[in-house]
């Protein structure tokens, strides 16, 4: 937040936890009106509850920091789907047509703003004009680009041909692919696909380490910040800080 205007600290510091408590409140009473008429004594602090219970947490050794756990609770991940979905035709067909492909997937939950999704947008054109990677994939269910101006900013490629950011989320340009096929372990899973740029959420994290596809971490908030720690650690991932520029993005890319 150290570059951020007084209102935006604010907003962060003081209303966003305000808002979040009161969601949580209205929560937890909807919940204790459906144990009431299911004869279940209502829950006020659910610490209170579990506190005698058996807690399974989903992490493993090999990513987390050894540590002392107490006796109720055991360690039982990663845990990981059984069967995920097979990837569409179209996306089978970009993939076999590309050798060194990127594949980018944020957490729909994380608020990333527009600029910053359009640097990476610089970045990757920039990335497959200098042949760094020949394509990318972007995971993008719902993506923060169409406010003006930045929907109709023009990126110029290497052949001099420019596309706006609206026409690069229809799948313009032939060497990067948006699509809203969720099965992110199927797309890792593809020899050709060699580096994964997430925010690094827990079930990311583990998804990427089966595969074995480097990461490259845009880490914002919750577990994301210790996982990326954790992940450099282990010498599998490489992060981004909170603020950086195009040129900053393609020399992460070349450290792969």
């Amino acid at each position: 937040m150290e570059n951020e205007s007084f209102i935006n600290r604010f907003r962060c510091t003081i209303i966003e936890p305000i808002r979040s408590i009161s969601e949580m409140l209205s929560s937890i009473e909807e919940l204790n009106k459906l144990r009431s008429t299911l004869g279940i004594k209502p829950v006020y602090n659910p610490f209170e509850r579990i506190k005698d219970s058996l807690v399974l947490v989903n992490t493993f050794f090999g990513l987390e920091v050894p540590h002392p756990l107490p006796p109720l609770v055991q360690e039982i991940g990663p845990v990981m789907q059984d069967k995920y979905p097979l990837i569409t035709s179209k996306l089978s067909s970009f993939i076999s047509s590309h050798s060194r492909i990127l594949y980018i997937s944020f957490n729909p939950n994380t608020f990333i703003r527009p600029e910053t999704n359009l640097i990476i947008l610089h970045a990757i054109v920039e990335s497959i004009q200098n042949e760094i990677i020949d394509g990318a994939i972007w995971y993008s269910p719902s993506l923060s680009f169409n406010e003006e101006p930045i929907s109709s900013t023009q990126i110029t490629f290497s052949n001099r041909k420019s596309l706006s950011v609206s026409e690069l989320l229809s799948n313009k340009h032939p060497d990067l692919h948006f699509t809203k096929f969720d099965s992110q372990f199927s797309i890792l899973n593809q020899t050709n696909v060699k580096l994964f740029l997430t925010t690094g959420d827990i079930t990311n994290s583990y998804e990427s380490l089966y595969t074995g596809t480097p990461m490259l971490i845009f880490p914002v908030s919750f577990d994301q910040l210790s996982n990326s720690e954790k992940l450099v650690g282990l010498g599998v991932a490489l992060t981004l800080p909170n603020y950086f520029s195009t040129n900053h993005v393609v020399e992460k890319f070349l450290k792969f």
